[in-house]
C-alpha cells in the first residue's frame, strides 16, 4: 500500500523530467517471485517510457536467429543491462521501487542482489533513488543505513503508523455506513472499537471490515468483539468457522485451500475443473472469503500472511480430510489433459490460419486447460512417490498414455497459449527429477 501510494505520488504531472519504475513481488506467482522477474519488469518499464533506451536491447539481439547474442537468462546478466539502461536514461531523476522483496523465493540469491544494489546501483544517488520494502530479511544487514541510505522500520514508527491506520478506519467505517446506514452514533462506536483492537494493522482492519459488509446492522459491534486481535488469531478463528459444517463442503474447502496454497501461480476459476475436478467453486470461495479472494476471475489469498498461515495450519493436516498434494494435482491435470486435448484445439478454420494469443485464450477450452498444460510436470516433480504416482509412471500408466497419445496436442495447446517454454522445461527437467529417478525404464523419458 505504501509503495502504491508513493508510485502514484511520484508519477503526478507536476513531477517534470522524472521517471518512475516499480515492481511488486508476489510469492504465489512464479512470474513475480524471483529476482530475474524483478529486473525484467524494471527494464520493460524503462524502455516503454523511453523508446531510445531500446537500443541497449537491440544491440544484443540477433535478428537472423531471433535470439539474444548474450545469455540473458540469469539475473546478473540482466542486472548489467539494467544498469546500462539506467545510465543512458536522460531523466533528471529516476525512482526505482521494489515492493515486498520478502516474497521473492530466491533466498540464496537475495544477499548478493542487495549487495549489487549497494555496490553498483547507488553510483549516481543524485539521479537514481531506490525504494525497497520488505518484511524482515536475513540479508537486510546489507542495507544498513549510511550517508546515502535511510532505513525506515514501521515497528519503530508506530505512532505515525497508528495515525495512518486510524484514518484508514475512519474511511472504512464511512463506507460501511453508506452501505448499511449505521448513523453517526453507531459509526463512531464502530470506529472506536476497531481502533482499540487493530493494533496498528491495516490488514486486520481490512479483513474485519470486509466481513462486516455481510453482517446485519444490529450485530455489527458484537461481531467485531468476537474477533480476536492479531492476524494469526484472526485466521485461526476464520479457519475454525470454515471447518465447522457439512463434512462434504468442509472437505471441499480444505481441498480448495490446499490447492491455492500449492499452485505455482494464482488459478483462474475456469481452470479449477482441469486442475482439481472442481466445478461451481463460487460457493466454496464465499465460505473462505476472509482467507481467499476473487479478482478478475482469479483466486488468490487475501494476503501473503494468509497463505503462510494456511501452509502451516495443523487443522488442515488432520486425517479427517482427504490428503491433497502435488501428486494429486499432477494426476488430475494429466487425466483432464488426456481427456480433453484434441487436434485443432482452438477450432481454427484451416491449418495456416494466423491466430493471436488473445484470440486463442478467448477459446474457453484452451483457457480452461492453461494451468494443467503449463504446470503438470512441475507438480509431478514436487510429488512424493506414492502408490498412485508409481502407477501413473509405470509402463501402462497415465503419464505413458498422455505422452504417447497427446504429446503433439499438448504442444499445440501451449503454443496457442504462448507458453511453449513450459514444455521445454518439462522435457529437460522431468527425467532428472527425484520422482522419476526412483524408478527404472520410464517410457518415453
Amino acid at each position: 500500500m505504501i509503495s502504491i501510494g508513493l508510485a502514484e505520488l511520484l508519477t503526478l504531472p507536476s513531477k517534470i523530467n522524472t521517471t518512475v519504475v516499480y515492481f511488486f513481488c508476489q510469492n504465489a506467482d512464479y512470474q513475480l517471485n524471483n529476482i530475474e522477474a524483478v529486473i525484467k519488469g524494471l527494464i520493460l518499464q524503462l524502455v516503454d517510457q523511453h523508446i531510445d533506451l531500446k537500443e541497449s536491447l537491440r544491440r544484443r539481439w540477433d535478428t537472423q536467429n531471433e535470439r539474444f547474442y548474450e545469455n540473458l537468462s540469469t539475473w546478473r546478466q540482466l542486472w548489467d543491462v539494467f544498469l546500462e539502461i539506467l545510465e543512458r536514461c536522460k531523466s533528471q531523476r529516476v525512482y526505482v521501487i521494489i515492493d515486498a522483496l520478502d516474497e521473492c523465493q530466491d533466498n540464496s540469491k537475495m544477499e548478493e542482489f542487495l549487495t549489487s544494489i549497494i555496490r553498483t546501483g547507488l553510483d549516481n544517488p543524485l539521479k537514481i533513488k531506490w525504494l525497497l520494502t520488505s518484511r524482515p530479511l536475513d540479508a537486510e544487514r546489507r542495507l544498513q543505513p549510511g550517508s546515502d541510505q535511510l532505513l525506515l522500520s514501521l515497528d519503530l514508527n508506530l505512532t505515525n503508523v497508528s495515525g495512518a491506520v486510524k484514518e484508514y478506519i475512519t474511511s472504512k467505517t464511512k463506507e460501511l455506513d453508506r452501505l448499511h446506514g449505521y448513523g453517526e452514533i453507531l459509526r463512531l462506536a464502530l470506529e472506536a472499537e476497531l481502533s482499540a483492537r487493530a493494533e496498528g494493522t491495516y490488514l486486520w482492519v481490512n479483513l474485519v471490515c470486509r466481513r462486516l459488509e455481510t453482517v446485519p446492522k444490529d450485530k455489527t459491534l458484537s461481531t467485531i468483539q468476537e474477533f480476536p486481535t492479531g492476524l494469526d488469531a484472526f485466521y485461526k478463528r476464520i479457519l475454525n468457522q470454515i471447518l465447522d459444517g457439512n463434512p462434504k463442503i468442509v472437505n471441499a474447502c480444505v481441498k480448495l485451500l490446499r490447492l491455492v496454497s500449492l499452485a505455482y501461480r494464482p488459478l483462474k476459476i475456469a481452470e479449477m475443473d482441469s486442475v482439481a475436478c472442481m466445478v461451481n467453486t463460487h460457493e466454496l470461495i464465499d465460505r473462505c472469503a476472509s482467507i481467499l479472494k476473487v479478482q478478475e476471475e482469479t483466486i488468490e489469498f487475501v494476503h501473503k500472511s494468509a497463505q503462510d498461515y494456511v501452509s502451516k495450519a495443523e487443522e488442515l493436516k488432520s486425517g479427517s480430510y482427504d490428503y491433497y498434494s502435488h501428486g494429486e494435482i499432477a494426476i488430475n491435470c494429466l487425466s483432464r489433459l488426456t481427456e480433453k486435448l484434441k487436434p485443432n484445439l482452438a477450432d481454427l478454420p484451416q491449418p495456416n490460419f494466423n491466430v493471436s494469443p488473445g484470440e486463442a485464450t478467448g477459446n474457453l477450452l484452451v483457457t480452461s486447460l492453461n494451468y494443467a498444460a503449463s504446470f503438470w510436470a512441475k507438480h509431478l516433480e514436487a510429488a512424493q512417490l506414492t502408490t498412485e504416482i508409481e502407477a501413473a509412471l509405470n509402463e501402462h500408466g497415465l503419464l505413458h498414455k498422455f505422452l504417447k497419445t497427446k504429446f503433439l496436442e499438448w504442444l499445440e495447446c501451449l503454443s496457442l497459449l504462448t507458453e511453449l517454454s513450459h514444455a521445454v522445461d518439462a522435457v529437460n527437467s522431468l527425467p532428472k527429477s527425484k520422482i522419476v529417478s526412483h524408478l527404472e525404464n520410464i517410457p518415453l523419458l
